[in-house]
């Protein structure tokens, strides 16, 4: 009973840290859309050109 416990809990401790570092991938795409720089965001490297300018 107490390694089935054990085995339990191992489990959920392995859950929580994938949880956690999905969390943390997940603010980094958050904080990338709130505030795009040129490192992460190609459109902040590339100033349109006319050929590449959709006009409506």
């Amino acid at each position: 009973m107490v390694d089935s416990l054990r085995a339990e809990r191992a489990r959920i401790t392995v859950s929580i840290a994938e949880l956690e570092e999905a969390g943390r991938k997940l603010d980094q795409v958050i904080e990338h859309a709130v505030r795009p720089d040129s490192e992460h965001c190609q459109a902040g490297r590339e100033r349109p050109t006319s050929e590449t300018t959709v006009s409506v």
